[in-house]
C-alpha cells in the first residue's frame, strides 16, 4: 500500500516512528513511559510484549486501553495482560523496563483475557483498534494497484490514509456503498487511529480540510 507521506508526527519518540522520522527537537516533558507485559507466562524473561512512549492524556486509564487494545492487534495477544504507565522524564527508558520488568514507580492497569472478538476486514490497519460495521463492501486500491477488501469504516479510513486511492464496490455491496466510502474518506483524516498526534501540516489533515485551508 502507498500511504500518504507520512503518520502524524508527534513532540516524543512514538513507537511507530521509525527513528529517521522523529523530529530533531523532541521533548518529553508531554510524554509517557509504558510497558506492556502478558501475565498468563510464568517466565519473567518472556513476559514483555511492547514498550515504548506515547502522548499523555487527561485521562490515564483511556492511554492504557489504548496501548493494550494496540498491543493485542499488532501482537496478536488476546490473554490477560497489565499496562504500566510512568513518566517519560524519570527513569528506567522504555527498552530498560522490557529488559528489566515493570518499575516500582509506574502505574498499573489490568486487562483480563479477550475470549470472543470478531476478526475484522483486510481493510483494517494493525494499529486501528477500532472494530468493523459490517461486511466488506468495498475494494480499496492504492496507487500501484495493491488492495484490501473492506467494510466501510475501514474502507474510508485506508482510502484516507492512501496517497492516490482508489475505491470501488464490491458485486454484493449496497447500492452507493463505493460513494459513501469515498464521501467519508473526504472528511476522514489520514491514520485517525493515532488520536493523540498533532494535526497541523497538509499530510496530517482530511482532504476536506485541505480544500477549506486553500479557499481562505
Amino acid at each position: 500500500m502507498t500511504y500518504r507521506p507520512s503518520a502524524p508526527t508527534t513532540d516524543c519518540p512514538a513507537p511507530w516512528l521509525p527513528i529517521t522520522s522523529r523530529p530533531q527537537e523532541m521533548t518529553m516533558t508531554d510524554c509517557c513511559a509504558f510497558l506492556v507485559l502478558r501475565t498468563d507466562e510464568p517466565d519473567p524473561d518472556r513476559q514483555g510484549l511492547r514498550s515504548g512512549t506515547t502522548p499523555t492524556a487527561p485521562d490515564p486509564r483511556a492511554i492504557a486501553e489504548e496501548i493494550a487494545q494496540e498491543t493485542r492487534l499488532t501482537r496478536d495477544y488476546w490473554g490477560p495482560m497489565t499496562v504500566g504507565i510512568w513518566s517519560a522524564d524519570t527513569d528506567p527508558t522504555p527498552a530498560q523496563a522490557l529488559r528489566d520488568g515493570m518499575p516500582d514507580g509506574a502505574t498499573i492497569y489490568t486487562f483480563g483475557e479477550v475470549t470472543h472478538r470478531r476478526e475484522r476486514c483486510s481493510a483494517a490497519h494493525t494499529e486501528d483498534p477500532t472494530p468493523c460495521d459490517g461486511p466488506p463492501v468495498v475494494t480499496v486500491l492504492d496507487r500501484q494497484g495493491a488492495g484490501a477488501d473492506g467494510c466501510a469504516h475501514h474502507g474510508a479510513r485506508l482510502l484516507a490514509s492512501l496517497d492516490g486511492g482508489r475505491v470501488y464496490p464490491l458485486p454484493d455491496a449496497p447500492d452507493g456503498a463505493a460513494i459513501e466510502v469515498f464521501t467519508a474518506a473526504d472528511s476522514t483524516r489520514p491514520f485517525p487511529w493515532y488520536e493523540h498526534a498533532p494535526r497541523t501540516q497538509p499530510e496530517a489533515l482530511s482532504r476536506e480540510e485541505n480544500r477549506e485551508r486553500g479557499d481562505r
